[in-house]
């Protein structure tokens, strides 16, 4: 029943486009060829990344010129290989990159690694539009350029230095959290990460997990992620949490608190409960289907927007939920759980008979909603199938959400220069919409008194008031 990473990518653009899943499915039918000089470091490491993403979006990414292609990315002083071609050019300087459809400078400076996973991300944006033939209605940019100390500070010496971590919670092992990890290992970091998530890897999430494989199928993401992220950490020690941030603080006993969260989980509702296990810094990162990303961090007790202010719930939750609850033959209230229980599983079942029950237990009401969505079972509150992101959209969240992390934690409270951003994969960062977003007067979480006063005991003084 679940969607393969082809069909994920497939029902994703036939959406997007309006057209049939065959259609689209013949779309992405497509070779991009990248083109590198092989003794230029950093021209490899981009090309890696770029293979590496596109490979799960389209049928081919590869750097051996044999066959047909729809596009090309040229890096640095290589030259096109192909004539006649729609190419994408990508440069790097001391400052930054630029990935254009126009035949740009040959430079290609040092890059650190997670600055080119970066350029990676937007440079397969490009492609992949150059490559459907401008089918995407999303007006692509023709240039992105990118500023390192615009996007990230002046001082940008926490890129090479050591960061203590301490004990650190990761709330999803999903793709934004896969993509997380992912950048994370080109910092120097030590401490304690618990990666925590009680779903299984499905199918459809190989599209944009960049550390999962078929072989990884039905298995605690959490425990595969670990595995298959540990070797690329010296004195980082990932521990894996079949289950929610609570359980593993509950596990942990009294007096265990959440310090530091990393937020990479797929719904609204979970980032709110998230918010009520009181963490002191959130760094959160969500996508926007396939049109943008979305980054948001609060450091407690604050007048700053808290998780429950950036999601809170809105007529349109309530109406999905409905319609979810509806959908899948069960009770509004059981939806509100975020995860079906063995006695909603038999209800599920008596609507789907072709369904296990057994594979139900655990899973999230909005993952299996999604899945029948993919199917063509059931449809959104809006008529409109639910739109998994690509690869590159999710690690472009990824790789700012570990920057931005690293940065925060070495550099302190200075570097709090915004809470709240919006980005696109298809244009150059606007860092005119950096916000400091204030807390909503009747948030859930910010606008109980108890709660501000648990928080104040927990952590001390708001930065505000200090």
């Amino acid at each position: 029943m679940a969607l393969s990473l082809r069909e994920e990518n497939s029902k994703t653009l036939a959406a997007l486009l309006g057209v049939d899943e065959t259609e689209a499915a013949k779309l992405l039918e497509v070779r991009v060829l990248i083109t590198y000089d092989s003794t230029c470091e950093p021209s490899k490491n981009i090309a890696a990344f770029v293979i590496a993403l596109l490979s799960r979006t389209i049928a081919e990414a590869t750097d051996t010129n044999e066959g047909d292609f729809a596009a090309e990315l040229v890096l640095g002083a290589g030259r096109a290989r192909l004539a006649g071609t729609a190419t994408v050019w990508l440069s790097a300087h001391g400052t930054g990159a630029s990935i254009s459809t126009s035949s740009t400078t040959t430079l290609m400076s040092p890059l650190h690694g997670a600055l080119a996973l970066l350029t990676s991300c937007y440079a397969s944006a490009l492609l992949m539009a150059a490559a459907v033939r401008g089918r995407l209605p999303l007006a692509p940019a023709s240039t992105i350029e990118l500023n390192w100390t615009e996007l990230f500070g002046s001082n940008l010496d926490f890129l090479l230095g050591h960061c203590v971590l301490g004990e650190v919670f990761l709330a999803g092992a999903g793709a934004i959290g896969n993509s997380f990890i992912y950048a994370l290992q080109f910092f120097r970091t030590s401490g304690t990460l618990y990666i925590c998530d009680p779903k299984n890897v499905m199918p459809g999430g190989l599209n944009r997990c960049l550390y999962f494989n078929e072989s990884d199928l039905y298995k605690p993401k959490a425990e595969r992620l670990c595995a298959r992220a540990q070797t690329d950490f010296g004195n980082l020690h990932l521990m894996p949490v079949v289950g929610t941030v609570g359980q593993a603080v509950k596990a942990g006993g009294g007096g265990r608190s959440v310090g530091r969260l990393i937020v990479g989980v797929d719904s609204r509702r979970a980032r709110r409960s998230i918010q009520l296990e009181f963490p002191r810094e959130v760094f959160d990162a969500s996508t926007t289907d396939i049109r943008e990303i979305v980054l948001h961090f609060s450091r407690q007790p604050t007048d700053r927007a808290c998780l429950s202010c950036i999601y809170p719930e809105n007529e349109r939750e309530i109406t999905h939920q409905h319609h979810v609850a509806d959908a899948l033959g069960i009770d509004f209230a059981e939806v509100n759980r975020e995860f079906i229980t063995q006695a909603t599983a038999a209800k599920i079942v008596a609507k789907y008979p072709v369904l296990d029950s057994g594979d139900l237990v655990g899973r999230a009401f909005d993952s299996l909603f999604k899945e029948l969505c993919g199917q063509g079972v059931l449809r959104s509150a809006e008529g409109r199938q639910v739109l998994a992101p690509f690869s590159f959209v999710s690690v472009l969240a990824g790789a700012y959400l570990a920057i931005e992390f690293v940065k925060r934690c070495s550099l302190g409270v200075g570097a709090d220069t915004y809470n709240y951003w919006r980005a696109s994969p298809w244009h150059s960062p606007n860092l005119a919409l950096r916000q400091q977003r204030t807390r909503l007067e009747h948030c859930e979480f910010c606008g109980n008194e108890t709660l501000r006063t648990v928080n104040r005991q927990l952590w001390g003084a708001s930065l505000e008031e200090a």
